[in-house]
Formats: C-alpha cells, structure tokens, sequence
C-alpha cells in the first residue's frame, strides 16, 4: 500500500495508473542566491547573528562550501554560541558549527578572533 503525501496526490494515481512511479528518486538542485557578508578581511568573511531563522542552517552551510571552493572563510560572530540552533534542539551553534567546520566566536571574544585570523 503506497503512503501518499496528499489526497490529491492519491487521487491523481488512480487516475494515472500503476505504471506510474510514485516519487521514486531525490533529485538534487541548487538554487543562487547572493550572500552579502557582514564583514571581509581578505580570505575571511564574518557573519554576525544573534540567532538562526528557518533555513538559515542549510544556507550558511551552502555558503561555508561555496567560499572555501575560493579558498575563503565563513566565521560567526554571536552573543551566545552555547545556546540551542533551535528551540527543541539539542545541537548547540557550537557543536553545529563544528560539525560544519564553520568557525565561530563569542561577541566577549572579538580580541581572540583578532588574533586568530592574524596568524592563519
């Protein structure tokens, strides 16, 4: 028994017939976009955020990839990096940024982040 996604979705199915696939295969697609980052010293680019919106995660991943394609670098800039990606979420803006080898800073660790771009 198929599980379909909608009844309109069934419905269609019987009208088209068995030999029809229903949603057989993922494909993937890229959608371009342009990425106005908040800060820029030579290789690296700083985002500063208080917080993720819907999407944000799949985005600044996409962006990650994308700038170290040129050799680039994403790195955030937030108040409270230890605190959840998303309400509900266990994954803390820390462990996703390491997850995503995106590196990220506190607000109280601008010195640090001076620092450490000097000597990459």
């Amino acid at each position: 028994m198929i599980k379909f996604r909608s009844k309109l979705e069934a419905e269609c199915y019987k009208k088209l017939g068995t030999e029809w696939e229903y949603e057989p295969e993922r494909i993937p697609y890229t959608i371009q976009k342009k990425y106005l980052p908040d800060f820029v010293k030579g290789k690296f680019y700083i985002e500063v955020k208080g917080f993720f919106r819907v999407g944000d995660r799949q985005k600044y991943r996409s962006i990650a990839e994308a700038l170290r394609e040129d050799n680039k670098e994403l790195i955030f800039l937030m108040p409270r990096p230890q605190a959840k990606v998303a309400k509900g979420n266990k994954i803390t803006y820390t462990q996703w940024c390491k997850k995503n080898d995106i590196k990220i800073f506190s607000t109280k660790e601008i010195k640090e982040l001076k620092e450490w771009t000097r000597k990459k």
